[in-house]
């Protein structure tokens, strides 16, 4: 595409910014096109609208579409994407939804609007996104996002996993080369079906129509991550797709995440501030970190903020973030807050497993009441039998404050769980010396266990058993 001159239009200007975005991707040599153009006609919705679809902060993308706006408040390309760009902020939701509602309201046939409301409503309101889905497939029976969007909500909402197999295959169909299509076919294979071989075909097919598509590459470093076990795959995969569009929170996040599980915590915070300035309002990552800065960096405070941030954008309706706040409230002897956080948190969700055993702990530890305590962990290891964590605990409160000889079958399924788990040998020790008169047992068990990893904990309590005459050996705290 030639080089406009200063004498060409506005919108001859921004089409060649977007194409040297696009097709050349030098992001740096294209948006002075597109302030060249907006200086050239301010007025002009569709370059202010290019112009907004180009930058990568959404805060400067926001500005330039409300001002596309002002020129022309029923501009379909600006009332649509400022719509999108809003709707992943929960704070900005409702204006959203009322944007994309105007939309269809002006175009009530354009397919493409259909679809964005359709998205839009997707995660909340799957029986008004399928009604939208369904007007944009009438309206075109060949829309591939329609009918890609469509099968989202098939299985979501029907659980017709049929229906969505048949969508997607129309789709694809319709437009077998669209990346966007085969990533989230991609994923639906692999959450769904499970059919994981395919699933990457598709990934891998998709990258050959768009090798910078960051949708496809996120995804393909979840099936490499979450089912081929191969952490650097995947942070490459989310590498590349945050390469590919800097603003995508979920790579971010997951990058974070991965990073953080490879003790690579500078990068790992890095990626977390970067998820959370491309959705500054995730409830999940806002706790997350607050989780990474708790137990990481030891920041109880700052960690405290952004549990409190969660809760506030979630309209406190997001239980990870009580269960965060509990743990600190908990950590600075703060009994009674952290015990209201933890039943908050499993009024919202009670199938959170750390509240139940976090709580049992507060119940036996400072509320004296080991009779609750018990019923806590058993609902504890009902949701997660093989909570090793769990077991000791709960071994140890049978053994220690009810005196019930079911401590010695807890502690040896612990045993078994974790064969090389110190504070499982250490306590499980503990308890057939003092419980079972077994020193030889106990013996045996810390000495198998020093032989694999070192443990101040246990080359004390085995020197302990070795010189002590006495029946009772006191815990160490």
């Amino acid at each position: 595409m030639k080089e406009p001159s200063n004498d060409d239009d506005a919108l001859t200007m921004a089409l060649y910014g977007e194409y040297l975005l696009d097709i050349k991707n030098d992001y740096t040599a294209a948006i002075p096109w597109f302030e060249r153009a907006v200086s050239r006609d301010p007025h002009d919705t569709w370059v202010r609208s290019l112009y907004a679809d180009a930058l990568l902060d959404a805060k400067d993308a926001e500005v330039q579409y409300r001002a596309a706006l002002e020129c022309d408040g029923t501009h379909p390309l600006a009332l649509g994407n400022l719509g999108e760009l809003l709707i992943k902020d929960p704070l900005t939701r409702n204006e959203a939804i009322e944007l994309l509602e105007r939309n269809v309201e002006h175009f009530p046939d354009h397919v493409s609007s259909l679809v964005q409301l359709g998205n839009a409503h997707k995660s909340v309101d799957t029986s008004r996104a399928e009604s939208y889905f369904k007007k944009a497939i009438q309206c075109n029976p060949d829309h591939a996002k329609a009918l890609g969007g469509y099968a989202v909500v098939k299985h979501g909402l029907r659980k017709d996993r049929e229906a969505a197999q048949m969508l997607y295959a129309r789709a694809l169909f319709s437009d077998p080369y669209n990346a966007n299509l085969l990533s989230n076919y991609g994923l639906f294979l692999t959450e769904v079906e499970h059919e994981h071989d395919k699933a990457e075909e598709l990934y891998i097919r998709g990258l050959r129509v768009d090798p910078k598509h960051a949708n496809t590459h996120c995804n393909y470093g979840v099936l490499m991550d979450s089912v081929q076990k191969n952490k650097n795959g995947a942070i490459e995969c989310y590498r590349k797709a945050v390469a590919s569009n800097p603003k995508h929170a979920f790579a971010w996040y997951n990058l974070a995440v991965l990073l953080e599980q490879e003790k690579r915590y500078d990068e790992a915070e890095s990626a977390f501030k970067r998820s959370l300035v491309a959705a500054p309002s995730d409830p999940k990552t806002l706790t997350d970190y607050g989780n990474f800065l708790n137990t990481i960096r030891r920041d109880s405070k700052q960690a405290e903020t952004y549990y409190l941030k969660s809760l506030m954008v979630s309209n406190e309706s997001y239980a990870p973030a009580f269960y965060g706040l509990g743990t600190i409230h908990k950590n600075q002897f703060r009994f009674e807050e952290a015990k209201s956080c933890y039943e908050k948190c499993l009024m919202l969700d009670n199938t959170h497993c750390m509240a139940y055993g976090s709580m049992a702990t507060l119940y036996l530890d400072v509320f004296e009441l080991p009779k609750r305590a018990e019923e806590l962990y058993v609902k504890a290891l009902q949701l997660e039998p093989e909570n090793v964590e769990h077991l000791v605990n709960y071994a140890d409160l049978l053994s220690d404050a009810l005196n019930d000889p079911k401590a010695m079958h807890v502690y040896e399924k612990a045993s078994r769980l974790a064969p090389n788990n110190s504070y499982v040998a250490h306590n499980f020790a503990l308890f057939l010396v003092n419980k079972q008169q077994r020193k030889d047992l106990a013996k045996n068990i810390l000495e198998n266990i020093l032989a694999l990893t070192k443990s101040s904990e246990c080359e004390t309590l085995l020197a302990q058993i070795s010189k002590s005459k006495l029946q009772v050996i006191s815990k160490i705290k």
